[in-house]
């Protein structure tokens, strides 16, 4: 059942059949229809003409049901048959003309032209509608904006989606039926120039921008249709401003009453389309809000009715997109760091890419430009600028290189963005600053080149790798003078291994720059690659002009197998492979006198000093004779086959023919076939073998040996000639108010021939008190020390001493690692006194006795260091 309800009186029932039959021609015949109608019990509905008569001033029906809405052709009759299209419901309600009424939706209901002066006013939870047929003459649009300096601004809108900051989907929803109700005025007016693009037209958006707030703007112009219904003589028109609530509609009491401002005009003062202003002020709008207001062209006379327009709702954006800050532009944190060149540009397209995370309040609409500029300069390159399409969007910009070059685009720069929102307002980002080389930069690079490798059928092996391979890096274009070329070895996945740094000397040089590699590098490396002796590494070079890295892009491949017999060498620095055991001679190397005049046997061991085996089968084993250095090889025979990798090789014997009385030197090497049929080698570490004879006196038939070495913690580097010297820092008893770690003098008897055990040594030291050259000795200040050899003293040790660290202290080259030690105190070096106590020099020699007899140093020898230990003051 449809129930009619009019005024306070209880509802009447009607007909869901029931319709119209015909339309009233006038006001009598309305009433008359009325009243009847109600006695009869069957209904016309009709709506008061806009501006005329209003039989239903007093008596306003509220209908609820199912109801369609259409317009009849006649301005001021709607005619409301019952439809199964709309469903009403008694809790919402719209406001229309002299009824309200209820429904849910929007859907099929039409904005009425005219409205009561009381008791709508009052109607909450209002819904916006679509319009089925627009009345002419009642769509307002604000087409001026009016300022003090007599700009004036175009402000339309067209179809399209409003965007808000704060309100609800519902808001957006009827925002956009709203926008498609209203009539869009398209009539060229002149603009502000700076807001110019926020007002166009096809931007899609009735806002007021930041601009018009922060400018010198005063009024906004607004415009609508004429009425033709006004009365000339009667009738006034005038604006009304409302608030807008969550659903877009307009909240009482209005924010601006044009009539109760004072500006209203007949409605024969205006033309069509009329042209009313209202101030800038009305709009309660603080800077960073985004408020959405409705405007509304109201005639009335003051004594009637008042009818208006339909709504048209616009925005007062000021706020800019990006919240309290713009998202700062994302850049290659290379280029950051490195700086932007030319060859960085090439090798990403021309282009380098600016990218635009979300940001606060991004919609669709905002546009976004970077822009570059040389920092103190005045003229920016920007990117060409891009819309966003969805809420989220990451946005990519391009700066290109003809571009910047062409800008002048050279040293430190800075970057920033701009985001302009579809109502015009515009937010700057804070800005990021690199280095720039565009202009001279280094450019026409070749790959390095490493001729041992690409000679050698681009392999490096141990015994290339063992020579110090050597790279040279090509010329390129723009070269300056302190360039550094910084060669990078890389690991599979790209990452930095290792790098070297080389100063450019000669910029015209080509190559341009040249290094090396140590074997040690190269084991580095190839644990870097897993450790597998066969692997290929890269590597490639940068060109560093402070503050620029510019990345040359060329890579070279190098191919390795380090493969070594006996394994990785443990100190690839040494010649040989400390993983080799030395050879065994005579089963414990010594040949006394009963094995002198047979062949000596020779055992290799098989098993590395690391338990892993030594051998390969078909490696090929060759001993040599030596001397204490490793120089001066002999070949004992010829080189003996492997075969059999797990067995101690002890089929090389040593002819009695070469072996000599006194101190003997034996090593081999191992040789094995890698790829590409190339041969490497290792060499053991050296057996020193003593050589017993019928003679054997200490030293054989010759002096013991004596030379500056058996002063072996003195600084051998001054003096012309150089010659032994001590100082206080080498023997004294306290040095920065603590022990001396290099206390006392240190004199070393190193092997000599038929050294035994059992073998008495008697040092002599014979003070002199001349300084610098040794005089006459002086018995208060000679000394005598002695010491009998032990198994221990014959035993292979290390001869690395503190002092070895000491400015001046050279150690022999080979030093021999059977020796006796003689510590000399402080007290006695200090007795030495040229005209004071630790100033002089002293002479060495000694004697050493056996079963057989003694021997001496040359007494024709006058061996002696210079001393001058007195104590720091």
């Amino acid at each position: 059942m449809l129930r009619v309800m009019l005024g306070r009186h209880d509802a009447v029932p009607l007909s869901a059949q029931e319709s119209l039959a015909r339309e009233p021609t006038s006001a009598g015949e309305f009433a008359a229809h009325y009243s009847s109608s109600l006695k009869d019990g069957k209904w016309r509905v009709v709506l008061n003409r806009p501006f005329g008569l209003s039989p239903l001033a007093e008596q306003r029906p509220r209908i609820t049901g199912n109801v369609n809405v259409a317009y009849s052709g006649m301005p001021w009759v709607f005619p409301l048959p019952i439809s199964r299209r709309s469903r009403l419901q008694p809790t919402d309600s719209f406001p229309c003309g002299g009824c309200a009424i209820l429904f849910p939706e929007a859907t099929a209901a039409a904005k009425p032209t005219s409205r009561q002066t009381m008791p709508h006013r009052q109607l909450k939870d209002r819904v916006m509608a679509k319009n089925i047929s627009e009345p002419t003459g009642s769509s307002p649009v604000i087409t001026h904006v009016s300022s003090s300096t007599g700009f004036r601004g175009k402000l339309v809108s067209s179809s399209g989606e409003f965007r808000t900051h704060v309100d609800t989907a519902t808001m957006r929803r009827r925002l956009r039926e709203n926008a498609r109700r209203i009539h869009i005025a398209q009539n060229p007016i002149p603009t502000m120039p700076d807001i110019e693009d926020a007002l166009v037209g096809s931007r899609g958006k009735d806002v007021l921008p930041a601009a018009v707030f922060d400018g010198s703007t005063t009024d906004i112009e607004a415009t609508c249709a004429k009425w033709a219904s006004g009365q000339p003589g009667a009738d006034n028109v005038w604006i009304n401003i409302y608030a807008a609530d969550a659903g877009g509609h307009p909240v009482e009491p209005p924010l601006y009453d044009g009539f109760a401002a004072g500006d209203s005009d007949r409605i024969e003062d205006l033309d069509d389309p009329m042209v009313k202003t209202f101030p800038l002020s009305v709009l309660p709008t603080a800077a960073g809000e985004d408020q959405f207001f409705v405007l509304r062209f109201v005639q009335g006379s003051g004594f009637g009715d008042e009818y208006f327009s339909q709504d048209y709702a616009f925005e007062a954006d000021r706020r800019a997109p990006g919240g309290d800050s713009l998202v700062h532009p994302f850049i290659d944190p290379n280029v950051i760091r490195n700086g932007l060149t030319t060859n960085y540009l090439d090798a990403n397209g021309g282009k380098l890419l600016v990218v635009v995370d979300p940001y606060d309040d991004q919609q669709p609409g905002d546009v976004l430009q970077a822009f570059m500029q040389v920092v103190g300069g005045t003229t920016p390159v920007p990117t060409l600028a891009k819309t966003v399409v969805n809420e989220g969007d990451i946005v990519t910009l391009e700066f290109l290189k003809d571009d910047l070059i062409a800008g002048g685009i050279n040293g430190k720069v800075e970057v920033w963005l701009t985001c302009t929102d579809i109502a015009g307002n515009t937010a700057t980002s804070p800005n990021i600053q690199f280095d720039t080389l565009l202009a001279n930069a280094p450019s026409g690079f070749g790959p390095i080149f490493v001729p041992e490798h690409d000679n050698n059928g681009d392999l490096l092996t141990d015994t290339e790798a063992r020579l110090n391979p050597a790279f040279f890096v090509p010329g390129y274009v723009n070269a300056v003078l302190n360039d550094v070329v910084r060669v990078v070895v890389l690991d599979a996945a790209g990452n930095e291994i290792m790098y070297e740094d080389i100063p450019v000397t000669d910029p015209a040089a080509d190559p341009i720059v040249s290094g090396a590699f140590t074997l040690q590098e190269l084991y580095v490396i190839q644990e870097a690659y897993g450790g597998n002796p066969v692997f290929s590494f890269t590597m490639t070079y940068r060109i560093l002009r402070n503050p620029f890295t510019v990345d040359t892009l060329q890579v070279t491949t190098i191919n390795c197998d380090l493969t070594l017999p006996g394994g990785p060498d443990p100190d690839p620095e040494t010649p040989i492979n400390e993983n080799l055991k030395p050879p065994t001679i005579s089963g414990d190397n010594v040949i006394d006198e009963t094995e002198f005049s047979s062949p000596a046997t020779t055992l290799i061991p098989f098993e590395a000093v690391d338990g892993t085996p030594a051998f390969e089968l078909a490696d090929a084993v060759q001993l040599f004779i030596t001397d204490m250095s490793g120089g001066n090889r002999v070949p004992v025979g010829v080189p003996v086959s492997v075969t059999d990798p797990g067995a101690d090789l002890t089929t090389i014997q040593v002819p009695a023919a070469m072996l000599v009385v006194g101190r003997m030197y034996f090593q081999y090497s191992l040789s094995r076939v890698v790829t590409g049929n190339n041969t490497v080698m290792a060499w053991s570490p050296i057996q020193p073998v003593t050589v017993k004879s019928s003679d054997g006196l200490p030293g054989g038939p010759n002096f013991l040996p004596l030379d500056s070495s058996i002063f072996r913690d003195a600084d051998q580097t001054r003096g012309a000639p150089p010659r032994p010297s001590y100082s206080y820092t080498r023997v004294g008893d306290i040095v920065s108010g603590g022990p001396n770690p290099y206390r006392d003098m240190l004199v070393r008897i190193h092997y000599y021939e038929n050294m035994a055990v059992g073998d008495a040594i008697k040092l002599k030291l014979e003070g002199s008190h001349s300084f610098p050259n040794y005089g006459a000795p002086a018995p208060d200040a000679t000394f005598e020390y002695e010491h009998t050899v032990n198994g221990t003293d014959l035993t292979n040790r290390p001869t690395a001493i503190p002092e070895d660290v000491l400015p001046g202290t050279n150690p022999p080259a080979a030093e021999p690692d059977q020796f006796v030690d003689f510590v000399i105190p402080y007290e006695d070096v200090r007795k030495v006194n040229a005209g004071q106590p630790g100033l002089g020099s002293m002479r060495v020699s000694y004697e050493i006795t056996n079963v057989q007899g003694s021997n001496t140093s040359d007494p024709a020898v006058v061996l002696f260091a210079t001393i001058d230990v007195r104590a720091p003051a």
